[in-house]
């Protein structure tokens, strides 16, 4: 930098090359063919010679250097940029969403913001093939920096995978991906046949899989203190299933079902349920044939 705007690397002006991020920045090349930095490079259909340049400052006061666009054969319309800003926008994703149903749309908002050249544009790329096919749209903007779009609704079973890209008015860009997969929302609610019962007693459990169409399995956990007692029981197709429970210790069990999910379900737990076993009481009555008898007698105790 000189006086705070940048220049050539003037090594580089001399055949010196240097190598950043694996790009070679320096040097020149007299022929046609051969080594060319994307970057920053000038041919010549009659390279070798030397060029004329007569050219006259049109401004007044100190001048860094002049950029100049030698014109060959043809015309055309060059478009270029004096660039002073080399740092990317700040992108943040909000919330981003892990799953969502096919009956919704998805949003995707994002804030962004760039103090140096200010932000140009935000775009939101989504693919459903895993890049082998995509979408891409224009975010919208609000006033708090915030930039939003929606992702219509898709098949229950399918991952959908998007990247925001934002761009600055220098030409920088910045970019962050994720993803969620889209499948149908479970309910499972259960109920007890009693909620009091005695040692020894029994209850039914009943419950309802919504939302699933087909017999699965699920897991009923019976929880009591430190001790959990797990049964797997099948759901009819409707969705419905019972189960039959005996309480092995009194006291209060807490009882709940989960489902895992499949494909293109997503699993669920249900509402926990209480029941309270109440321990039997019991006593002892014993009698004997005689009220007295004699040191050394046996006596019989029956009871």
């Amino acid at each position: 930098l000189l006086k705070g705007l940048p220049i050539p690397w003037e090594p580089g002006l001399y055949t010196k090359t240097q190598v950043k991020d694996s790009v070679i920045f320096g040097g020149y090349n007299l022929s046609s063919k051969g080594y060319r930095n994307p970057y920053a490079f000038a041919s010549c259909e009659d390279y070798g010679r030397d060029m004329l340049i007569n050219y006259t400052n049109p401004f007044e006061g100190e001048t860094l250097y002049h950029l100049v666009f030698i014109a060959e054969r043809g015309n055309g319309t060059i478009s270029f940029m004096v660039k002073t800003d080399f740092t990317s926008p700040n992108l943040t994703l909000i919330n981003p969403p892990e799953k969502s149903y096919p009956t919704q749309k998805t949003i995707i908002s994002a804030n962004v913001s760039d103090l140096e050249s200010g932000v140009e544009r935000v775009i939101l790329e989504y693919t459903i093939d895993d890049w082998k096919t995509y979408n891409v749209s224009e975010m919208t903007p609000r006033l708090d920096g915030v930039f939003s779009e929606s992702i219509p609704e898709q098949q229950p079973g399918v991952t959908v995978r998007y990247r925001v890209t934002a761009f600055d008015r220098a030409g920088n860009k910045v970019s962050q991906e994720g993803s969620y997969e889209v499948k149908e929302k479970t309910d499972i609610h259960i109920s007890l046949s009693k909620v009091f019962i005695k040692g020894g007693e029994s209850i039914t459990i009943k419950g309802l899989l919504s939302n699933c169409s087909y017999a699965t399995k699920l897991t009923l956990n019976y929880i009591h203190q430190d001790k959990t007692i797990t049964k797997t029981v099948e759901t009819y197709p409707n969705g419905s299933f019972t189960d039959l429970f005996q309480p092995p210790i009194a006291g209060k069990w807490n009882i709940s079902a989960i489902w895992d999910g499949d494909e293109t379900h997503f699993g669920s737990s249900s509402n926990v349920e209480s029941l309270y076993v109440e321990e039997i009481p019991t006593s002892i009555t014993c009698s004997t044939i005689t009220d007295a008898i004699t040191i050394g007698e046996r006596i019989e105790i029956s009871g």
